[in-house]
C-alpha cells in the first residue's frame, strides 16, 4: 500500500500506539499465523481518498501475489469481491438488491453468470445459479475457500477526529499478540 499510493508515512507495529491521522490513511494488519493481510481505510473526508478497486489489482501486480477487493454494506444489502492474481482478475462476484441483470442473462459475457440481483465472473471455476442461494453465504464460502478472514471490527475513536489529531489505534476485542498492525498515510 505504501508504494501503490506513494505514501509518506509507514509506521510499523502500531497496535495500541498513537499515530497522526491524515486525510488519506490506512491500517494494514495481519493476524499472526495467517497468510492474508487486511487493508482498512481510516479517516476519509473525501470519497476520492478511500480504497479503490485498482488498489487491490496494483498490489497483486506489484507483489506478484493474490489480492482480494471486498466490500459489504448491510444497510444497502450489497456485497461483492474481486480476486486478483499477479494483477489479473480471476473472479468477481457482486450482489445488490438494486441491480437488474435480466437483460444480461440472455446474452452473458464470457465466463459470466447472472442471477436476478447478482453477477458472477470467473476464469478459475464454473458455478451454477443454484450455487448462489444466499449471496452473503456464497461470499463467506469463497473467503473460506481462500483461507481468508475479514473480521467485523471497529477502531476505537478514530472516525470522529480530524486531520492532524493523534489517536491510539486498537481493535476492539483483540490484543497486540493477536495481530501485527501497521499504519500508512499519504
Amino acid at each position: 500500500m505504501y508504494r501503490v499510493r506513494n505514501a509518506t508515512v509507514w509506521e510499523r507495529d502500531v497496535f495500541e500506539k498513537e499515530v497522526e491521522l491524515t486525510n488519506e490513511c490506512f491500517i494494514v494488519f495481519q493476524f499472526h499465523g495467517h497468510s492474508w493481510t487486511v487493508i482498512h481505510e481510516e479517516v476519509i473526508y473525501s470519497w476520492n481518498n478511500g480504497l479503490k478497486p485498482e488498489d487491490a489489482q496494483a498490489i497483486s501486480q506489484q507483489l506478484q501475489t493474490q489480492a482480494i477487493e471486498y466490500g459489504v454494506s448491510d444497510t444497502a444489502g450489497a456485497i461483492g469481491y474481486k480476486l486478483y492474481d499477479c494483477g489479473e482478475l480471476l473472479e468477481e462476484f457482486y450482489d445488490c438488491c438494486e441491480n437488474d441483470f435480466s437483460d444480461k442473462a440472455a446474452n452473458p459475457e464470457p465466463h459470466t453468470l447472472y442471477g436476478e440481483d447478482w453477477k458472477f465472473y470467473s476464469i478459475r471455476r464454473q458455478i451454477e445459479a443454484s450455487d448462489v442461494q444466499e449471496p452473503f453465504d456464497f461470499v463467506d464460502e469463497f473467503f473460506k475457500s481462500q483461507d481468508a478472514y475479514v473480521p467485523a471490527w471497529g477502531v476505537r475513536g478514530s472516525h470522529t477526529c480530524g486531520i492532524g489529531k493523534r489517536r491510539k489505534l486498537a481493535v476492539i476485542g483483540l490484543d497486540p499478540y493477536d495481530l501485527r498492525m501497521d499504519f500508512v498515510a499519504v
